[in-house]
């Protein structure tokens, strides 16, 4: 398999490198939670507590149940194997770069923390900065549109990764204002429709964007269209004929051969004022002819 996939035969997931934890991340997830295995590694799922001594009345201590501690051993040995199974999963899904990070450690929990903290760290100053962003994208006429549209979908759940929560109306603002020139009446009728939603938007603008995309084909194939006419149209006009390149061996000149070489062959050369394609000898033939004929008497 792949050096950069998992080894799993289930799923097919890139390895975590320095750039892609975001997506990795809800893969893992999804994995680990399939497997019953997230709980262990969110947190939420700890090792099991051993049972202690109860105290009686008179202060002796009385040990544990049996039954209290063999549940504890049977719990205990259920932890330990998931433990086990969403380490696996964990090491086996990250690239030798990144695995210098969790070097060392054995609980999957804080291989998990460590690698959240290494690649989506949750700090102030991350924060501004994903904010200073989604608050000033802009998409370039050159770009695609839907692949805009995801990266501002993406920002905005990484603000609210960091815990802040973005408002309906600042995301609307953010839809609207980040479309080039070319959406502007798009952009005017959906503030003035009065259904301002998020979903609204992102429709609006993907059903504008494939109508433009149908307008560009149709004004490409009219171009290409037009071309074509004009290539033929020129290509009449010219009427040339291929240059014969042919040489004489009798007279050493070009465009015909010995065969039809009027040097070589002088009743061949057309006489003036006749048909060009007529040969002479045929003339001649009927000059011979009649001097044989006897006149009548």
């Amino acid at each position: 398999m792949d050096d950069d996939k998992t080894s799993s035969a289930t799923y097919n997931i890139a390895k975590l490198n320095e750039n892609n934890y975001r997506t990795w991340a809800h893969q893992i997830e999804a994995v680990l939670d399939d497997k019953e295995l997230w709980e262990v590694v969110s947190g939420t799922e700890r090792e099991p507590t051993a049972p202690t001594a109860t105290t009686a009345a008179e202060g002796a201590g009385t040990p544990p149940s049996t039954t209290a501690t063999a549940e504890y051993v049977k719990q205990l040995a259920l932890y330990t194997k998931k433990v086990k199974k969403a380490r696996a999963i964990i090491l086996s899904s990250i690239t030798g770069s990144v695995m210098t990070y969790i070097e060392g450690i054995k609980d999957p929990a804080k291989m998990w923390s460590t690698l959240e903290g290494k690649y989506n760290p949750k700090t102030q100053t991350t924060l501004i900065q994903m904010m200073k962003e989604f608050m000033s994208m802009k998409m370039d006429e050159s770009e695609d549109v839907e692949q805009h549209l995801q990266k501002v979908i993406a920002l905005k759940k990484r603000l609210e990764e960091q815990g802040e929560k973005v408002s309906n109306n600042i995301y609307n603002g953010v839809l609207l204002t980040s479309m080039p020139d070319t959406y502007k009446t798009t952009v005017r009728i959906l503030e003035a429709s009065g259904r301002l939603t998020p979903q609204a938007i992102i429709d609006g603008i993907l059903e504008e964007s494939r109508r433009i995309g149908k307008e560009d084909a149709i004004k490409m194939k009219m171009v290409l269209l037009t071309k074509q006419s004009q290539s033929k149209s020129s290509r009449r006009k010219k009427g040339t004929q291929p240059q014969n390149n042919n040489e004489c061996s009798h007279c050493g000149r070009k465009g015909h051969t010995d065969v039809k070489c009027w040097i070589k062959h002088p009743e061949l050369r057309p006489s003036r004022g006749s048909d060009s394609k007529s040969p002479k000898f045929t003339m001649m033939a009927v000059g011979r002819h009649s001097e044989n004929v006897a006149p009548e008497k």
